[in-house]
C-alpha cells in the first residue's frame, strides 16, 4: 500500500470515530456505565478497550517501536465526555505518524514478538 491509502484509512478513522463519539453523547451517565454483558462490559469499557489498544498499544508500537506492557482491561479513562473527547483527539495521530513515513518504511516488512 502507499502512503496516499493509508492517509484515507487513517481519515475514515477519524471520520468513523467523530461519528460513534457524537451518536454516544445523548447516551446517559447511567447507560453509558451499565454492564450490558459486553466483553468488556458495558460501552465505557468498550471504549476504553478501543483507547487503550489502538492508541495506547498499537500506536506506541509503531511510533515509539515499544509494547507497553498493559492489560487490555486496564482503564484509562471513565468520565464520559473526557473518554470520547480523548478518542477523537487520538484518532488524529495517525495523520501526523503517517506524514513522518517515507514509501520505503511503509513498504518494508513489520515484525512483532509477543
Amino acid at each position: 500500500m502507499n502512503k496516499d491509502s493509508f492517509r484515507i484509512l487513517a481519515q475514515y478513522n477519524i471520520w468513523a470515530t467523530q461519528r460513534l463519539c457524537e451518536s454516544l453523547k445523548v447516551v446517559s451517565d447511567d447507560d453509558f456505565n451499565k454492564d450490558v454483558g459486553l466483553y468488556f462490559k458495558s460501552i465505557v469499557g468498550t471504549l476504553n478497550h478501543l483507547l487503550l489498544g489502538e492508541h495506547y498499544l498499537w500506536y506506541s508500537r509503531f511510533k515509539q517501536g515499544v509494547s507497553p506492557a498493559i492489560a487490555l482491561n486496564t482503564m484509562i479513562q471513565t468520565g464520559k465526555t473526557l473518554l470520547l473527547d480523548e478518542l477523537q483527539e487520538k484518532s488524529k495521530n495517525w495523520i501526523e505518524f503517517l506524514e513522518q513515513l517515507d514509501e520505503k518504511t511503509l513498504n518494508a516488512d513489520l515484525t512483532y514478538k509477543r
